[in-house]
């Protein structure tokens, strides 16, 4: 009786034995390919707000620079400077997905400036060489179509930290936005696998891009009234959808909620003795109808009023004329590594050249639009 009731367990621990054995070899062979994919083709990574914390954690910078996505040029700008300085001048961005400057403005409050204040065990503070607040902005950021909710969105899920998500917890339960934070530290894990990243990736994109931007470089320059009148059947949705979003934006300039966000970034930098600088950041210029310029011209001109009431710096580099459709990526918002390179390279020797250490031109006076 015991000898057949012994059969079958062993059967089973046998199974068992294979069965944990196949677990180990596909993990093994999964490790394996990551390392081979990631040894062929290296992963680009995205920077987010946990490598600028990171940085400020480890640096004591003179800029800190608070922005949406766009932040991401900001860091390259700051590569820049310190090349250009032999690493006397140090900048650290802070990049936020989907930006708006109410979300800005508190992770300037909740992530950089627990660290501007870390103080050593004598009482003294750590960092104290930050001289540079720069604000990098769009008029979609000043927007909010509706009523902002507790906490927006991407602070949740681009900005939170694990002890921020159980206190919001612990006081409201949990709810569909602060779901948010699990999903995301999630799809960081999917990111962070280069078998993910290669499966996502169409291989002949890049060469698609190339032949798209020869041909556009390529192609007769249309008048204005021509290449922004043409039929929405002529563009495509997203394009579309760019410009009409860019037309309708006088309606919502500088929200409530934004202008308050704004009000409490320049008091930060006006009670820690910062020189604050508000950048306009760039924008496609196939994105900007004639309609559409009214409402980067009128956001201008509210920034341009509040730097000269408050004395700081507005610097309108929207339509910087070095930059054509090519130098965009193919979401028509941010910058391809040429037009980065393009941006950096002007802001450097124009606009944003005192952040070297040089004194300001003419061209760099308080609201000025960036000259061609």
């Amino acid at each position: 009786m015991k000898r057949a009731m012994a059969a079958p367990a062993a059967a089973a621990r046998g199974r068992g034995t294979k069965l944990a054995a196949f677990l180990l070899g596909v993990i093994f062979a999964v490790l394996l390919a990551e390392i081979a994919v990631s040894v062929v083709s290296p992963g680009k990574h995205r920077r987010e707000v946990e490598d600028a914390v990171r940085e400020l954690r480890a640096g004591d910078p003179d800029i800190l620079v608070i922005s949406s996505s766009h932040g991401r040029s900001f860091h390259v700008l700051g590569l820049e400077i310190a090349r250009r300085t032999n690493g006397a001048a140090a900048l650290v961005s802070f990049p936020l997905e989907a930006g708006q400057i109410r979300p800005m403005e508190w992770v300037l409050r909740n992530r950089a400036a627990p660290l501007l204040d870390e103080r050593d065990a004598a009482g003294n503070l750590l960092r104290t060489r930050l001289r540079h607040l720069v604000f990098g902005v769009t008029w979609w950021d000043s927007c909010r179509r509706g009523s902002a909710p507790p906490v927006d969105h991407n602070v949740v899920s681009r900005a939170w930290t694990l002890n921020d998500y159980l206190q919001d917890v612990a006081v409201r339960g949990f709810t569909e936005s602060n779901r948010n934070f699990l999903r995301y530290q999630l799809q960081r894990l999917e990111r962070f696998s280069r078998l993910v990243q290669v499966q996502g990736t169409d291989a002949l994109q890049p060469l698609v891009d190339k032949l798209s931007a020869a041909a556009r470089s390529a192609a007769p320059r249309l008048a204005p009234q021509e290449s922004h009148g043409s039929p929405a059947a002529a563009i495509s949705p997203q394009l579309a959808k760019w410009r009409k979003d860019i037309e309708t934006g006088q309606s919502c300039l500088l929200f409530p909620t934004e202008r308050e966000a704004l009000e409490r970034m320049e008091a930060f930098a006006r009670e820690r003795g910062l020189e604050f600088t508000v950048v306009l950041f760039p924008l496609m210029p196939e994105t900007v109808t004639p309609a559409g310029q009214l409402t980067l011209d009128r956001f201008s001109e509210l920034m341009r009023q509040r730097g000269q009431a408050l004395g700081y710096r507005v610097i309108d580099m929207t339509g910087l004329p070095i930059l054509s459709d090519a130098d965009f990526m193919r979401d028509r918002d941010h910058l391809s590594v040429t037009g980065n390179a393009k941006f950096v390279d002007w802001a450097l020797q124009h606009e944003l050249a005192f952040l070297l250490g040089r004194p300001r031109g003419a061209g760099q006076a308080l609201g000025k639009k960036a000259s061609p």
